[in-house]
């Protein structure tokens, strides 16, 4: 078996450029469907966690921002994509418990 590969952290800068890639269907998308009702606003907002950051993320262990920058998201022990749980798990923290 081989040992995982040695990763380091991303920079500052990566991971900024990579968050304010990722963010802008957050605010687009919602901002979009809001002008229907909230409740598509709310939808949209649960649909674009899921297509880009929650699969993404789980089974590449990049989104599209991270992608961009050069970055991954892996386990620490395997180096390989966290999975779809452990991406859920990591967005719901992110972008709905830090929200309020």
């Amino acid at each position: 078996m081989t040992p995982p590969m040695r990763a380091s952290l991303g920079t500052f800068g990566a991971r900024t450029g990579a968050w304010i890639i990722d963010a802008i269907p957050y605010v687009v998308v919602p901002y979009l469907l809001a002008r229907l009702d909230w409740t598509f606003a709310l939808a949209g907002f649960l649909i674009v966690g899921i297509v880009w950051t929650i699969l993404p993320e789980g089974r590449g262990g990049a989104t599209i921002g991270k992608r961009m920058m050069g970055l991954r998201t892996l386990d620490i022990e395997s180096a390989e994509p966290i999975g779809p749980g452990r991406a859920t798990l990591r967005w719901i923290v992110k972008y709905v418990v830090c929200s309020f």
